[in-house]
């Protein structure tokens, strides 16, 4: 192996460790996948400033934005009736 082939393999040692696989940061059992989607702003603002809100009635257990929010889709499934009257009355 040359000098710049072992360098590039000492080099990239580094990210062969996932974040989530580091010290200090627990991965959730759950698999996730990533999407994007467009939210109204408000809408947003007022999950941001709950997701405090239950963080800091958790405190010192951490409560992920990601794990708050599949705990906010789950009671929607689970109320999918009231999703709908809420649907029924503003579509857009």
């Amino acid at each position: 192996m040359s000098d710049k082939d072992a360098r590039i393999s000492e080099l990239s040692k580094r990210f062969e460790k996932r974040a989530s696989d580091r010290k200090g940061i627990k991965r959730s059992k759950r698999e996730r996948k990533l999407r994007s989607v467009l939210i109204d702003e408000t809408l947003l603002q007022q999950f941001d400033d709950s997701h405090h809100e239950i963080s800091g009635a958790f405190y010192p257990t951490k409560i992920s934005k990601a794990r708050y929010l599949e705990a906010l889709i789950e009671c929607g499934l689970a109320n999918v009736e009231q999703v709908k009257d809420i649907l029924e009355q503003d579509p857009a």
